[in-house]
C-alpha cells in the first residue's frame, strides 16, 4: 500500500502530495497528525525554501476529511476534541510555517481538503476546479480558525453563502 501523504524535497521545495486518489485524497485522523509532523521536518530543514500541496491523481485536491474516521474519532465529544485537535493542529502548523506555501488545486477542493487550501499563502487553481465547505449537508459545525480564515479570503458574505448553501464553486 503507498503511502496517504507523500512527502519529499527536491531544489529546495518540499512537496506534500495527498496520495489517495481513490477516496478523492480524503484525510484520515492519522493524516492531520502526519501533516504536522511533516511541517514540523519542514520547519527544521533551514534549506527548504517554499512548500507545495496538491493532490495525487487527476480529479482532487483533497475532498477533506475522510468521513469514514467520524464513526472511530468523532463519535462523542470526547473523540471528537481529540480529532478537532489533531485537524487544527495541522492547519495552524501549515498556516504558521516560516515559507511560503502553495496549494497547486486541481479538481475536488472541498470540507478540510478547502480549509487546508486556505491556511496557505497562495491557492492556484485550474479551470477544473470546484471548492467548497459542505458542512451543513454533513450537520456539522466550522471552527472558528476555519471560518476567520474564510472570511479573511472570501468576504463575510460570500462566506456565509458557501457555509449555508452546501454548494460547489467553480474556479471560472
Amino acid at each position: 500500500m503507498s503511502e496517504p501523504i507523500k512527502f519529499n524535497i527536491e531544489n529546495q521545495i518540499a512537496r506534500v502530495t495527498f496520495n489517495r486518489p481513490e477516496q478523492h485524497n480524503a484525510i484520515s485522523y492519522n493524516g492531520w497528525l502526519k501533516l504536522i509532523e511533516i511541517v514540523n521536518k519542514i520547519e527544521e530543514d533551514s534549506s527548504i525554501r517554499s512548500v507545495v500541496f496538491s493532490g495525487g491523481g487527476e480529479k482532487a485536491f483533497s475532498a477533506g476529511a475522510d468521513i469514514k474516521d467520524f464513526e472511530t474519532h468523532r463519535k462523542d465529544s470526547k473523540t471528537a476534541k481529540t480529532y478537532s485537535t489533531a485537524f487544527d493542529g495541522a492547519l495552524d502548523a501549515i498556516e504558521a510555517l516560516s515559507v511560503p506555501t502553495i496549494s497547486m488545486i486541481r479538481g475536488i477542493c472541498v470540507g478540510g481538503g478547502c480549509e487546508l487550501s486556505m491556511a496557505t499563502d497562495i491557492r492556484i487553481a485550474s479551470n477544473k476546479s470546484k471548492f467548497g465547505i459542505p458542512v451543513a449537508k454533513l450537520g456539522i459545525l466550522v471552527g472558528y480558525r476555519e471560518m476567520k480564515r474564510l472570511v479573511n479570503l472570501v468576504g463575510p458574505g460570500n462566506a456565509s453563502y458557501i457555509l449555508l448553501s452546501g454548494r460547489l464553486i467553480d474556479s471560472a
